[in-house]
């Protein structure tokens, strides 16, 4: 079975991707659909650090650092793909995340903390500038470290061992023609290039 690997990144990791076909085409050993094998893919292993202690949520490990005040509204953050977070506690073991771009909603995410306290379930919901879908993603954490005292349970140092992406953005569809190449997704990212080494602009592209 053919196989191509490709790099594929969300907002806070890097993932190598395995790709195999649904479809090909006659022209090139590229043209057709191909889904990602999301077995195939590691996580990243470095440690995700976070804290939300006396009403303010600090993402230690994220680059940039971001922290800010855990009160349900929207503050501004730099160097992100988004340009403000909001955090709300929902109880003692879930927190909700909003991310806005210039007003805009990109992503919904929930942390659940299990009943043990040892493993963490991101829900992320992806709201995307260039389609009418949404993409789905499901990040499983597990406890390296707990935070201290009377900080909420969601606090300390975690792991990821688990990144499960909706289909739609595990979808690429490529086509050759000549000295053109071109990509669509889905979920609205694409691209179209000549094979002249010059860059092209991606369309739609999260980040």
């Amino acid at each position: 079975m053919n196989k191509i690997g490709r790099l594929v990144t969300h907002p806070l990791f890097f993932m190598p991707m395995v790709f195999t076909p649904a479809s090909l085409l006659a022209q090139s050993p590229f043209d057709g659909t191909w889904i990602t094998e999301q077995d195939q893919s590691k996580p990243s292993q470095k440690p995700v650090v976070v804290s939300l202690n006396k009403g303010i949520f600090l993402c230690s490990s994220c680059n940039p650092k971001v922290e800010i005040k855990a009160d349900g509204t929207d503050h501004p953050v730099a160097g992100l793909s988004f340009d403000t977070e909001s955090v709300r506690e929902i109880d003692a073991k879930k927190v909700a995340f909003t991310d806005k771009k210039a007003g805009k909603l990109l992503y919904e995410k929930t942390a659940i903390l299990s009943d043990d306290g040892n493993t963490l379930t991101q829900k992320v919901i992806f709201h995307l500038e260039n389609s009418d879908q949404t993409m789905n993603q499901e990040l499983t954490f597990t406890r390296l470290e707990k935070g201290p005292a009377g900080a909420h349970e969601t606090t300390g140092a975690w792991r990821l061992d688990k990144n499960t992406i909706s289909e739609n953005a595990r979808t690429s569809t490529y086509k050759s023609s000549g000295e053109a190449f071109s990509m669509s997704t889905p979920i609205g990212v694409s691209y179209a290039a000549e094979l002249d080494g010059k860059d092209y602009p991606v369309k739609g592209g999260m980040g």
